[in-house]
């Protein structure tokens, strides 16, 4: 809501005032990044990531169950390495001092909170992983049928 409103103000004082909001851009990019890498692993819980399962929902249960192992060994390493090379890139961005073209404002907070969203997640597939491994249920499952659909509908 407030990257809403920072843009509605923007526009209103750029279309009326001639006078937009200095560092919407900037700030905007910013606070997004924050709220996609911090809605990862809570996306992960609920089973909401985007899947093509046009294949998937016709195996059978073991090879399900491979697929869903294999999917969640590569997605975990995927993820922590790129959690590690955001960690990296933060200590980079703030031994450097980089900063925002017009707030000139350190990027490092903003890459740090990235690198913790990715390390959260890569925990997360990793706590599918181990759910699965002892044979627990694991309840944001990809769809197990055809037509069975898991998040909303669109």
């Amino acid at each position: 809501m407030a990257m809403l409103a920072m843009q509605v103000a923007n526009i209103i004082g750029r279309k009326f005032f001639e006078s937009p909001v200095v560092g919407t851009v900037e700030l905007t990019r910013m606070l997004l990044a924050v709220v996609v890498f911090l809605g990862l692993a809570y996306s992960e819980d609920l089973g909401d990531h985007i899947t093509i399962d046009i294949i998937y929902v016709r195996l059978g249960r073991r090879m399900r169950a491979a697929f869903n192992v294999f999917a969640n060994v590569l997605s975990a390493a995927v993820v922590g390495l790129m959690a590690y090379q955001l960690t990296d890139y933060t200590r980079f961005t703030r031994n450097t001092g980089e900063e925002t073209g017009i707030l000139e404002w350190p990027i490092w907070p903003f890459v740090l909170v990235a690198a913790f969203g990715s390390a959260v997640f890569a925990l997360a597939i990793t706590s599918k992983l181990v759910l699965r491994a002892l044979g627990e249920p694991v309840e944001a499952d990809a769809p197990q049928s055809i037509g069975e659909v898991s998040g909303p509908e669109i």
